[in-house]
């Protein structure tokens, strides 16, 4: 299943891109602000607005938007 994330800063999209890298998901940028999460958990949807909610906490001045299926 795949997941859109939509990132305000593009300047930010290579830091969140490496983060989620680590989270054993399958990552990819198709744009300078979107990149595309892939991963076969089920769960996945989730995991994914949590981990993004607690990552915009920490970037107070960044929007982060999860396009879900």
């Amino acid at each position: 299943m795949q997941h859109v994330v939509h990132v305000s800063d593009p300047d930010a999209v290579d830091e969140l891109l490496a983060t989620l890298r680590s989270e054993e998901t399958t990552v990819r940028r198709i744009g300078s602000r979107t990149l595309i999460v892939t991963h076969s958990d089920d769960d996945l949807p989730i995991e994914l607005l949590f981990f993004l909610k607690a990552w915009a906490l920490s970037h107070p001045t960044l929007e982060v938007e999860l396009d879900r299926p």
